[in-house]
């Protein structure tokens, strides 16, 4: 059997009781293997004892342990992403051992997203990541924020924040893909030229919110970068490959072959 156990790192009581669980699972079967994901203290630990990974975790300020709310967002403002990252971290490390059990101090939720703001307002869970529409309305629900992940990337690089790229397959060559990058182009111009009819068609599909929110949200993720990919969009995609090759997450930073559509 194989065991993943993931280890918090505040202190070393729970490294210590998880030690004591190891060794009795060792014991009770030899051919048992485990492998521990683990931060801070925990990482320190057990890094010479079993294999063992350096994952994020949350950080208490100063060594009283004394929790105070402020000190705490400030020691710990980027968790939500150093969380996912991690949970991408260890889905690539673990490829090869494909633990039978996970056994950890946290608890992930997965659920549509749609679901997690009321899920966090029913105290189903505490925290939530929200995607969409909800980037816009959260605070009317009364939800506060613990950080924002567009604020934060521009803050640290300075760059746009890349959230999806239509791709063609090489196969079809680079005429056809210009066709297709042209008909991209041409749709969106017919759309920043038609706003009205634009927004009241995505108001179809829009989840909750008014027409001006839409009008809002719409401009989010159709703009002027979304007609062509500018410098700063080419190299907020380098940065972030960058980030996920230095994480572990793909095996190296992939070649830009950047595909613009046919001049008019």
């Amino acid at each position: 059997m194989k065991v993943l156990f993931l280890v918090t790192g505040v202190g070393y009581g729970d490294a210590t009781r998880e030690h004591a669980n190891i060794v009795a699972l060792l014991k009770r079967d030899k051919k048992n293997r485990v492998f521990i994901g683990c931060y801070d203290n925990s990482y320190e630990y057990f890094k010479n004892k079993f294999p063992t990974i350096k994952i994020s975790g949350y950080k208490m300020p100063g060594r009283n342990l004394r929790f105070q709310l402020a000190n705490f967002m400030s020691k710990n403002y980027n968790l939500p992403f150093t969380w996912v990252s991690s949970a991408l971290f260890l889905k690539n490390k673990l490829s090869r051992f494909k633990p039978d059990i996970i056994v950890s101090d946290f608890e992930p939720v997965e659920m549509p997203f749609s679901e997690i703001p009321q899920a966090v307002i029913r105290k189903d869970v505490v925290a939530g990541l929200v995607i969409h529409e909800w980037q816009l309305i959260y605070r009317d629900a009364g939800l506060l924020p613990v950080i924002d992940l567009g604020t934060w990337w521009q803050q640290r690089t300075h760059l746009p924040l890349p959230l999806g790229l239509n791709v063609i397959k090489k196969k079809l060559k680079r005429t056809t893909a210009q066709q297709v990058a042209t008909v991209f182009r041409d749709s969106i111009l017919y759309g920043f030229a038609h706003q009205d009819q634009a927004v009241a068609y995505a108001m179809k599909y829009g989840r909750g919110i008014d027409p001006n929110r839409a009008r809002q949200f719409i401009g989010m993720y159709v703009n002027e970068d979304s007609l062509t990919l500018s410098k700063p969009c080419r190299e907020a995609l380098k940065e972030l490959y960058g980030q996920a090759h230095e994480a572990g997450l793909i095996p190296k930073v992939p070649r830009l072959n950047i595909i613009e559509p046919l001049k008019k």
